[in-house]
């Protein structure tokens, strides 16, 4: 699909992730365990939330943080 080939190549240049990579993942292994893997890149190291890939930016506490690198999928 054309979208997803552009949104692919968007968040591999801006945000170092495959979102046709990600999908083959929960494809094969399934939601639970590829949301498992994506909460070690993205907990807040200060009150342990999701933060967002996009600013890094803790949704709860607000704290902006680095992304830790995510073993590659």
């Amino acid at each position: 699909c054309k979208e997803i080939n552009r949104m692919d190549r968007r968040y591999k240049s801006n945000y170092k992730m495959s979102v046709k990579v990600n999908l083959e993942y929960i494809k094969e292994h399934g939601l639970k365990e590829f949301t498992k893997k994506q909460y070690q890149g993205y907990h807040c190291s200060n009150c342990g939330a999701l933060k967002s890939v996009h600013n890094r930016r803790c949704f709860k506490c607000e704290s902006i943080q680095k992304l830790v690198e995510i073993e590659k999928i």
